[in-house]
């Protein structure tokens, strides 16, 4: 089944004490056709919909393009999407699900971009990562956007409230994965 969904770009998005929302134009592009469910949840983690709604998000809640993920401290979420790819973020963190695309009949159009707004997160790439288009899938982050292809792969936003140790909670919740060995402290 195709799942498609288009957000415009992240200045739809604004922050206001801490909680990611979306604008009333954003919400005009968005479908309500569900993107990924949340298949674990630890702590508190909030979820504000493409309409404003603001709630708690449970364990196998769906979430929407235009949907704004946003943990708080000590709490963590791990996402499934309908390619099969997860993402886990972090504690303190703040993620959009700005558009998405997948249809595992036609991998030309599939599309996927996130937008981490704050903080980390660890993510496993599904079929979106990995076939027909190479740059279907993308994280935007404040200063850049990073393509990412076939892979598992650790990305955080640093504003000097990065640590310095090596424990990592979206490595050891998702999957075992690589220690970190460097960190990308301004692009």
């Amino acid at each position: 089944m195709p799942v498609t969904s288009r957000m415009p770009s992240s200045r739809h998005l604004a922050v206001a004490g801490g909680i990611v929302a979306l604008s009333a134009s954003a919400l005009q592009a968005q479908t309500t056709a569900s993107v990924a469910t949340a298949t674990a949840i630890e702590g508190t983690v909030f979820v504000t919909r493409g309409d404003g709604r603001q709630t708690i998000l449970a364990r196998g809640s769906a979430l929407s393009v235009g949907d704004a993920i946003n943990t708080t401290r000590n709490s963590t979420v791990r996402l499934r999407f309908s390619d099969g790819g997860e993402t886990m973020i972090r504690p303190e963190s703040a993620l959009a699900v700005q558009a998405y695309s997948y249809n595992r009949e036609a991998p030309q159009s599939d599309n996927m971009i996130l937008g981490l707004l704050r903080g980390g997160l660890r993510a496993i790439t599904g079929s979106i990562g990995k076939r027909g288009n190479i740059d279907a899938y993308k994280l935007n982050v404040n200063t850049a956007t990073i393509g990412i292809r076939g892979t598992d792969y650790t990305a955080r936003l640093c504003n000097n409230d990065c640590r310095t140790d090596t424990s990592n909670v979206a490595t050891s919740t998702v999957n075992s994965g690589p220690q970190v060995v460097a960190r990308v402290m301004q692009l």
